[in-house]
């Protein structure tokens, strides 16, 4: 991503939003990608939770991403997408999954 500014974070929110497929997602949300999200707030199955974190942190510029089993909520597509999006853009990525 690049360097961070209002036009190139909104450009960027895009492009993340749009190879994520949360195009839909987020434009029913009131505030998009900021909107609070959780038990409490903006209720969303755990996969659109999943992809809309894993966006958060890519526009965030995370250096590492850790991955636990909330990808399983994920129908294969999604996942395949996901997975694409993540190592394409991230350096280092740590997957948690429990036997």
């Amino acid at each position: 991503m690049a360097a961070w500014s209002p036009a190139t974070w909104k450009r960027d929110a895009a492009q993340v939003r749009e190879r994520l497929g949360l195009g839909g997602l987020l434009a029913r949300m009131p505030a998009g990608i900021l909107q609070h999200v959780g038990e409490t707030c903006w209720r969303l199955s755990h996969g659109e939770r999943a992809r809309v974190w894993i966006a958060r942190a890519l526009l965030q510029g995370a250096g590492a991403v850790v991955i636990d089993e909330r990808l399983d909520a994920l129908d294969h597509r999604s996942l395949r997408r996901v997975q694409e999006v993540l190592l394409e853009e991230r350096a280092a990525m740590l997957v948690v999954a429990h036997a």
